[in-house]
């Protein structure tokens, strides 16, 4: 039981550095939220579509990023030189609140795009991170959302740190020397933002390597301990 419950730490640490890797590699990606929530609005302002930061992760959307939405309007839409969707930043945090109105560079009756540069206009900040809410609503005409596209969406992934999957190790191997009474202690990684260095790929080679080696020792030092319980 003790020696599952440590190879299980090692697993999990393992399995955290691999993560580590997947991540530095990772290349921004188009990203198609979910709009199964998305009602009709009554063409007085209203949204029709509002995520949250569990939908959507504000800080993945970076200069290269487009937000582009399709719709399908009610009524009379003469409006010419006028656009009837607005993409809507929205911090109730901030003291005061922030309700930004994004105006799209891109429209017609069907479909607007919303490019980055006009986000951190309206917003007042390239900092993203910072937004609660991202709505779309109409500007005085009945609307319904019926399709959204991030392109270039590279949201911040939960990952391992050096330290902490050293953290992790250090754990493990105390759990080795600890006596078979004391049942095995793992750390539970944490989570951060995805490393930026241009040397990543040189700290992850050395943690998964220092990882595998200590996992290594410590399965034979438990072995042999067994062992020298059985015979003695």
């Amino acid at each position: 039981m003790k020696l599952s419950r440590i190879i299980s730490g090692i697993a999990a640490g393992v399995f955290a550095a691999f993560c580590m890797t997947f991540t530095a590699f990772a290349e921004p990606q188009d990203f198609e939220p979910s709009i199964t929530r998305a009602v009709q609005t009554d063409g007085n302002w209203g949204q029709s579509i509002t995520f949250s930061t569990a939908d959507i992760k504000p800080a993945g959307i970076g200069p290269d990023s487009t937000f582009e939405v399709q719709f399908e309007l009610e009524g009379d839409q003469s409006l010419p030189g006028q656009y009837q969707v607005e993409l809507i930043l929205q911090n109730y945090e901030a003291d005061p609140q922030i309700w930004a109105q994004v105006v799209p560079y891109e429209y017609d009756d069907t479909h607007a795009i919303f490019d980055y540069d006009a986000m951190v206009l309206a917003y007042g900040s390239d900092d993203f991170s910072t937004v609660n809410n991202i709505c779309i609503g109409d500007r005085g005409v009945k609307m319904k959302v019926t399709y959204v596209k991030i392109t270039n969406y590279d949201p911040p992934a939960a990952v391992t740190t050096a330290a902490e999957t050293e953290a992790a190790t250090e754990a493990v191997t105390e759990a080795a020397d600890t006596p078979a009474e004391t049942e095995a202690t793992t750390a539970a990684p944490a989570s951060s933002d995805a490393p930026e260095s241009g040397n990543s790929i040189m700290v992850i080679i050395f943690v998964i390597g220092a990882v595998v080696l200590v996992a290594a020792i410590v399965v034979i030092i438990i072995v042999t301990k067994n062992n020298k319980k059985r015979f003695y």
